[in-house]
């Protein structure tokens, strides 16, 4: 999905880079927003293009560590079960 015309080109920058790293921080949105796309309707529109593209929001950058640990621990969790399963 292509960023909306109402949203900023620092935006749609922003987005192409949290495609190729999985996550942008709270700061980096409302920087590439600038005071003139600050309004709720505005940050709907980006929080919305950040979803639909898959990205995760984040207010750090050390808390995608974190979700990244919690994801590994949940997918090697699910790994087991789907092994225990097999074996019965």
């Amino acid at each position: 999905m292509k960023a909306d015309k109402l949203i900023s080109k620092s935006f749609e920058k922003l987005l192409e880079r949290g495609k190729a790293r999985g996550f942008i921080t709270h700061e980096e949105l409302k920087k590439s927003l600038g005071k003139r796309n600050s309004t709720p309707e505005s940050l709907e529109k980006a929080v919305l293009n950040i979803f639909d593209n898959l990205i995760t929001l984040v207010k750090q950058k050390s808390e995608i560590s974190l979700f990244q640990n919690h994801l590994r621990n949940c997918l090697s969790v699910e790994k087991l079960e789907d092994l225990s399963l097999m074996k019965n």
